[in-house]
């Protein structure tokens, strides 16, 4: 029996952890505000949300 570490469905899962977290970390970057800095918690929510299109955030990310 071999065992496939890349299988389709973990190839998906992987990158979809990878999008929301690339995005949380992008969030995160001072320069991501105009208007004070995110927690990196914030970040990620809003990151998870944009990526499975909820469309909830924490703070109005187009004007702060």
């Amino acid at each position: 029996m071999v065992l496939q570490v890349a299988t389709p469905n973990r190839l998906f899962v992987a990158s979809f952890a990878a999008v929301i977290l690339i995005g949380g970390l992008l969030l995160w970057f001072p320069f991501s505000a105009t208007k004070g800095h995110l927690t990196f918690v914030d970040a990620l929510f809003s990151s998870t949300s944009a990526v499975c299109v909820t469309g909830l955030v924490v703070i109005d990310i187009g004007k702060d």
